[in-house]
């Protein structure tokens, strides 16, 4: 396993498995090679958001903690500022959703709101498990 440690705080670097062509979408690790990333599905936990696109074997930069922008999807159900955000289809970030009693993995808090798809809006990060409504 390779360690890079040239990033600087709240950040990390890995190995994209496959191309990230998105930049501001959510990313998990590969848990074959937990070197790699790739990039998130429906209600999967994360480790962080990927910064920039990377090519498939190319190294890529993942904010872990403090505020990055996040690609939403509002469309559906609308995000407010302060609502939890959880990972959707294709690594993008939507409102927590699921019934209480249900633990969901989040990766932070929307700092802005949205009502449209593909929106980027600034995210805490605050990565932990919560409850749907």
């Amino acid at each position: 396993m390779t360690t890079r440690l040239h990033t600087p705080e709240g950040f990390i670097t890995k190995i994209a498995d496959a191309a990230l062509s998105t930049a501001f979408t959510l990313v998990k690790l590969k848990t074959s090679d937990p070197a790699s990333v790739q990039q998130s599905g429906s209600g999967e936990a994360v480790i962080g958001i990927l910064q920039d696109a990377a090519a498939s074997g190319a190294d890529c930069v993942v904010a872990t903690r403090g505020i990055s922008l996040l690609k939403v999807d509002g469309s559906g159900t609308a995000i407010a500022a302060g609502d939890f955000i959880m990972a959707g289809a294709s690594g993008v970030g939507v409102k927590l959703a699921g019934s209480a009693g249900t633990l969901r993995p989040v990766i932070g808090q929307a700092m802005a709101a949205s009502t449209a798809s593909g929106d980027l809006i600034p995210c805490l990060i605050s990565i932990h498990v919560a409850q749907g409504a």
